[in-house]
């Protein structure tokens, strides 16, 4: 009995003692991130003067309409690029999964005080959307990876391309403006998708969907 007292006592001491961890890890994050945003204002100046860009929240919503497009044409495309897309896309999320696990982050957002619809829409963004596990942005993410799908795509003229790539800066922008995320966050999303082309490309992915494709006759 007295073993089993003890051991349920270590297991406890362990949860926390983890527990702390991961709160110091959020408060060194945050610490990070402020330093990162004053180093930024010293540098850069003249950010600090666009403060919160209300009518930003409109790119960074209508993202969602992009990412659709985006999807649509890279499968219309050829089915090697959208697995291998898809592909690289999984592996950049889960590289973020363990971002989020071993370095969660947070960020301390504006009060929203005014009226109207641009408000309205930040607010509900703040409340669905919680201020944590900001690095790498998943926003910064899916546009990135999506535009350089479309890049790929032979079918598709310079005029799409240029657009995707102008939509994925606007996102950035978006995500930083509204005060979802900072800089770091951005620079994150675009190296986990990078990583992710080059490993699926390199571990040649994309046969994992060919493989699920002959298992149920879709070929």
């Amino acid at each position: 009995m007295t073993v089993y007292l003890e051991r349920g006592y270590n297991h406890n001491e362990e949860l926390k003692s983890l527990t702390r961890y991961r709160f110091d890890k959020v408060k060194e994050r945050a610490k990070l991130k402020m330093s990162i945003s004053w180093l930024s204002c010293i540098l850069f100046p003249e950010l600090k003067k666009l403060g919160l860009t209300i009518h930003m929240v409109s790119v960074y919503v209508l993202a969602y309409v992009t990412w659709i497009l985006g999807f649509i044409i890279i499968g219309r495309e050829s089915k090697k690029l959208c697995y291998e897309v898809c592909s690289a896309e999984m592996i950049a999320k889960l590289i973020c999964l363990v971002c989020f696990i071993i370095m969660p982050t947070t960020l301390t957002r504006p009060e929203i005080t005014g009226t109207g619809f641009w408000n309205w829409l930040t607010s509900l963004i703040y409340s669905t959307d919680a201020a944590d596990n900001l690095f790498p942005s998943i926003h910064c993410l899916e546009s990135w990876i999506l535009f350089r799908g479309v890049m790929r795509c032979e079918k598709q003229g310079t005029a799409m391309k240029i657009f995707m790539f102008v939509s994925a800066i606007l996102v950035f922008a978006s995500t930083v403006l509204i005060k979802q995320h900072v800089v770091i966050d951005i620079i994150g999303g675009v190296l986990v998708v990078e990583i992710g082309l080059f490993l699926a490309k390199k571990l040649n992915t994309k046969r994992i969907f060919y493989a699920i494709e002959n298992k149920l006759g879709l070929e």
